[in-house]
């Protein structure tokens, strides 16, 4: 068994794919990749991610009026697989982009250029897309492109971080609703070419 200090997984958090196993397990058991995959697969089966409170609420909410995508610095054969084992098809996103779907990574703002070129594609440009992320490095990444940034503290942890930075931030799915339900109301009440497509 490997204890793995807060200040470890913080530090590789974000990081992509490979680079993340090998910084954050490297240095206890190795680097050779086909031994840390399996690692942390084992790891992943015996303690799933567990969907935030209000998730698939929220997502069922504003499908209609909503167009989602996901962006993220985690490895395809991870997030495939927890999308299965959370019920979410990859058909409720516009795009699921993963690390190996870009040379560059968050912070790297350019990392969103593939996944607006999705939306772009569908006419929904950068500046109407809202990222919500839980670390400093998406508000980062996120704003550098042009897009709306919100953070989304899932402890009291990130409230300190995201506050301390003085980034808005949100403390759940519940808050979330909210926030997009008063942006809609706000885009109601401008002049018709003023109203923004929320994404």
């Amino acid at each position: 068994n490997t204890e793995i200090e807060i200040a470890e997984i913080d530090d590789a958090w974000g990081v992509p794919g490979d680079s993340f196993l090998i910084k954050l397990f490297g240095k206890h058991v190795g680097n050779d990749l086909e031994k840390l995959w399996t690692l942390y697969n084992e790891y992943c089966v015996a303690d799933p991610n567990q969907l935030h409170e209000g998730a698939i609420n929220f997502l069922n909410e504003f499908r209609e009026t909503l167009k989602y995508g996901i962006l993220t610095s985690s490895s395809e054969k991870r997030v495939h697989a927890e999308l299965t084992e959370l019920s979410l098809t990859k058909g409720l996103f516009i795009d699921v982009q993963t690390c190996e779907n870009s040379n560059v990574h968050k912070p790297n703002p350019l990392v969103f250029e593939p996944i607006c070129e999705k939306f772009e594609s569908i006419g929904i440009s950068r500046s109407d897309l809202l990222y919500v992320g839980d670390t400093l490095a998406d508000q980062k990444a996120a704003t550098g492109f042009g897009l709306q940034f919100m953070g989304m503290a899932h402890s009291t942890r990130e409230e300190a971080i995201f506050s301390q930075a003085g980034v808005n931030y949100l403390s759940g799915f519940a808050q979330l609703a909210d926030f997009v339900c008063n942006q809609q109301i706000q885009s109601m009440r401008k002049p018709e070419g003023d109203l923004p497509a929320l994404a």
